[in-house]
């Protein structure tokens, strides 16, 4: 064609997922180099059976995600032929055409020590009470407002309607 995408093709016609390929407990021993080093370790082996686009682990999913995208939609199904089933440190992989759809991107939840919750909720209450405190006060305010034009109108009705 003549924009040179002829050759590309969809996402989920070459994109394998890998599951169970890894613990989160294993994920958070390997530290910082966890998701480098695997992805090396699968690009190695995927190579094998075509040419790679990219390699990703999804360190913080808990089912162990890893997805491999192909150039060509024969190696990925070799791909999947021979990984599922398979035995992975321990883990029993599922190989599966990605299905164009699942995102498995998570998002990692740092956890507080119970010293950072009881500081957070703390705040929060400080937060909460200084709210509180400002809304009394603006009520207290506009209940004076709207009380002060009634003393004004009593005090012209002493004086016999005129103002002072």
């Amino acid at each position: 064609g003549w924009y040179g995408f002829d050759d590309v093709l969809p996402p989920e016609k070459v994109t394998v997922v890998l599951k169970q390929m890894f613990t989160p407990e294993e994920a958070a021993a390997g530290g910082a180099a966890f998701a480098s080093e695997l992805e090396a370790d699968v690009l190695a082996e995927a190579t094998k059976l075509g040419l790679v686009e990219k390699v990703r682990v999804y360190a913080a999913n808990p089912d162990g995600v890893v997805t491999v995208k192909f150039k060509q939609e024969e190696p990925a199904q070799a791909c999947v032929a021979k990984m599922n089933g398979r035995f992975f440190g321990g883990n029993q992989l599922i190989a599966h055409m990605w299905d164009g759809l699942t995102n498995y991107h998570l998002k990692v939840q740092k956890t507080e020590t119970p010293e950072e919750e009881a500081a957070r909720l703390e705040a929060f209450a400080r937060e909460l009470e200084q709210q509180q405190a400002a809304d009394a006060a603006a009520k207290a305010a506009a209940a004076a407002a709207v009380s002060a034009p009634a003393d004004n109108a009593h005090i012209e009705a002493a004086n016999g309607g005129e103002q002072q």
